[in-house]
């Protein structure tokens, strides 16, 4: 740093300058200003500290300026070695890359050399096999040859064949096949008459079958009828013997109903005899009271105790329980 810029940077020559020397002046006056303000300090202390502290802060911008100026030559060469360790790392990347393309590329080689290899091998072993098919091939043909000859021989003797059994059946058809047709004429119409017959006999069958059927449909009707009478004879036992035994009769039947009207009868007309009794008693034996006869005793059975058993049975009958309640005399 030269003595032009240690100036520049200690001052710029203003009261409100930004140099490190008028930076420190005016915090300082700022404090001052402050305890002057306060009233801690009077004008000429404020005065007499700042001269003093004038001096301090001069030496202290001074050495702070000249350490900047031997310190930043270090900081320049760091930045320098900084910025050539920089280009070496990069320098250094870009030969690693290099490296690294130039050992891909060896084995791409490789790879391409093996597989020109693995192709030049392939197209040796399919030569190899278009050899052998070709062989086959051949072999093939001549087989097919042979199997051609024996063939056209196989023909040969068909055709033969074939015209001895033509001279055979001209001389079948000459004279056995006139015979066998006349012998099939008459199988021909043996079997139609076999057939007419059987049909005449199938007709005959379904007319048997139709009368079996009526047969059976009458015996199903006789059957029937005859279960309806047993269970009407069945009934007409059960009825007959439910006029001597009850046990018979079956609960919510018209015997039953008719038997539970006439028991339901014979009870009301048994409670409307002992209603009908009470009644005549009663008033026999009100009339005797009240007539003061007297005539109320065991003998003709019109006391209490007969009058009390006629309205015990009474409350039975009507379903009202009546018990006498024994009456205390009073004393005269």
């Amino acid at each position: 740093m030269s003595s032009n810029s240690i100036v520049t940077h200690l001052t710029t020559a203003q009261l409100q300058g930004t140099g490190v020397l008028d930076t420190l002046l005016t915090t300082l006056q700022l404090h001052l200003d402050q305890q002057f303000n306060k009233g801690v300090m009077s004008t000429k202390e404020a005065s007499e500290a700042f001269i003093q502290l004038y001096q301090v802060n001069l030496q202290t911008a001074l050495s702070f300026l000249f350490q900047d100026a031997m310190l930043q030559p270090q900081i320049d060469k760091i930045r320098s070695d900084i910025a050539l360790a920089c280009k070496q790392e990069a320098i250094a990347d870009a030969n690693k890359e290099l490296l690294l393309q130039q050992v891909q590329n060896a084995v791409n080689q490789t790879e391409l050399t093996r597989l020109q290899q693995l192709q030049l091998a392939t197209q040796t072993r399919n030569a190899e096999a278009e050899g052998l098919l070709l062989s086959a091939q051949l072999e093939k043909t001549k087989k097919e040859a042979n199997v051609v000859d024996e063939q056209a021989l196989l023909l040969h003797h068909q055709k033969e064949k074939a015209s001895i059994d033509t001279k055979i059946a001209k001389f079948e058809l000459s004279t056995k096949l006139p015979k066998e047709m006349q012998l099939l004429d008459a199988q021909i119409a043996k079997m139609a008459a076999d057939t007419a017959l059987a049909n005449r006999q199938l007709d005959l069958l379904d007319k048997e079958l139709d009368l079996k059927d009526k047969e059976i449909a009458l015996k199903a009707k006789e059957l029937e009828l005859s279960q309806v009478q047993i269970d009407l004879y069945k009934q007409k036992i059960i009825t007959e013997k439910a006029q001597v035994d009850p046990s018979v009769v079956l609960p919510g039947s018209s015997i039953d109903h008719n038997n539970k009207l006439l028991a339901a009868q014979t009870a009301a007309y048994k409670d409307d005899q002992v209603i009908k009794a009470t009644k005549l008693i009663l008033d026999s034996y009100v009339t005797s009271v009240g007539n003061g006869d007297g005539n109320a005793n065991t003998l003709n059975l019109q006391d209490d105790a007969t009058l009390g058993k006629f309205m015990e049975r009474l409350g039975d009958t009507i379903n009202v329980p009546l018990t006498a309640v024994p009456i205390t005399p009073t004393t005269p």
